[in-house]
């Protein structure tokens, strides 16, 4: 399916081609913990844990015809996260990540400590971590979208008002 920008509704899917490759690495992960656990290794066992039911959603996702991501009106739908309302959320911000080995840039939502409490525990934990880090509450990876990250941002703080960081350069 292909992205939609209409006047009520922005509709993007997901990249296909990089969630399918994500999905055949996970594939390689889960087979060689299958193998480690043939050796009877109990950390095949954790690793077959994690890798697993990572690889299915990651399929499931490559596959589905649901979009990734929804704006409108009500608020930001991300389909692993759900809604989280315009007051819900202080800032979108786009930034980049460098390390020794390669550099990511990011979309992130900055959610206001209000939705931050009504979040799951485990949720809550995840995002303190990538909050920790440098990234936001919810941070989505910019090769996952099909438009630049910095013209989605800015279309989110024309429409809906959001205030927005922009620290990658167009």
């Amino acid at each position: 399916m292909e992205d939609y920008y209409g006047e009520d509704e922005i509709r993007i899917y997901p990249r296909k081609k990089a969630l399918i490759f994500y999905t055949v690495c996970g594939l390689v992960f889960v087979v060689g913990c299958i193998i480690i656990i043939g050796d009877h290794n109990y950390s095949g066992i954790l690793c077959l844990l994690f890798f697993g039911p990572a690889t299915v959603k990651l399929g499931l996702t490559a596959f589905s015809k649901k979009p990734l991501i929804i704006i409108n009106d009500k608020g930001f739908y991300h389909q692993n996260v759900g809604l989280i309302k315009w007051e819900d959320i202080e800032l979108v911000r786009t930034h980049q990540k460098d390390n020794d080995y390669t550099s990511n840039k990011y979309f992130s939502i900055i959610a206001k400590e209000s939705y931050r409490s009504s979040m799951s525990a485990l949720r809550r934990t995840l995002s303190n971590v990538e909050s920790f880090f440098g990234y936001g509450t919810f941070n989505i990876p910019e090769h996952l979208f099909n438009i630049p990250i910095n013209d989605l941002a800015r279309m989110i703080h024309q429409r809906y008002g959001v205030n927005i960081s922009l620290e990658i350069a167009d």
